[in-house]
């Protein structure tokens, strides 16, 4: 997925919007993410492609149902050689 857009949320979260080549979009949301390298390393890679792992959960917040990521870890991309 590419970072669309990436923001520090309170203390230490990470708020993500990923989207793939297809035009999908996800929001997804790290939490204590800056209590680790995760959340400066994502925060400064808007628009490359990162590896995502988490939870999809139904997210009810805000009085609307949408599907969002719990991020748990992400990795860069290999490049070939």
């Amino acid at each position: 997925m590419r970072i669309l857009q990436a923001r520090r949320v309170g203390e230490n979260h990470l708020s993500l919007r990923v989207g793939d080549p297809g035009g999908a979009r996800l929001d997804a949301i790290a939490f204590r993410a800056f209590d680790s390298p995760l959340g400066p390393e994502l925060a400064a890679r808007m628009g490359t492609t990162v590896h995502l792992a988490g939870r999809l959960e139904r997210d009810d917040w805000g009085g609307r149902s949408k599907a969002k990521l719990f991020l748990e870890d992400a990795a860069l991309p290999e490049t070939g050689s």
